[in-house]
């Protein structure tokens, strides 16, 4: 059993207003979350589309600063980008499917609630580490850009490239 559950008290619905199905599946989740008891926090787009509380509303800075998890609705790409942002607040993501790969977001859409249900009542989940890349842009000796990224960084073609 993972006792890191138990410090789950905020938790937070992120991901793109994409479509009604995912919307949906973020307003039943927001009531799921609250009717349990957790403090829940919904990505501000998502949250004013659903016109939801205020009080709920938060930024992905805010949700990193304030969240001990993450829930995010969607597909990969959700993902990718949201652990971009939120990487740097150290705190766990979990993945619902809503895309087509799956790779990254784990819970199918179909059991989520069981499976929900399964991690944040019981503490039966794995952490999952993931290794961060930092890609910087530097043009005359200062640098210009820094991302991260999760799993890959891509290169073009430039008159001088040297890795460090």
């Amino acid at each position: 059993m993972n006792h890191l559950y138990r410090s789950f008290k905020t938790i937070a619905l992120v991901g793109k207003p994409r479509n009604d199905i995912n919307l949906q599946m973020h307003k039943n989740l927001f009531h799921w979350l609250m009717e349990r008891g957790y403090q829940v926090l919904v990505e501000k787009e998502v949250a004013i589309t659903l016109e939801l509380p205020f009080e709920h509303l938060a930024t992905l800075e805010e949700i990193g600063r304030r969240a001990q998890l993450a829930i995010v609705i969607g597909g990969d790409g959700n993902m990718l980008g949201r652990a971009r942002v939120l990487a740097k607040y150290d705190i766990p993501l979990i993945g619902i499917n809503r895309g087509n790969l799956g790779f990254l977001t784990d819970i199918d859409p179909k059991n989520a609630y069981s499976q929900l249900e399964a991690c944040l009542e019981r503490g039966e989940f794995f952490v999952e580490e993931r290794f961060l890349l930092e890609a910087k842009i530097e043009r005359a000796s200062e640098i210009v850009s820094t991302s991260n990224a999760v799993n890959e960084a891509v290169i073009h073609p430039a008159k001088n490239c040297t890795y460090d």
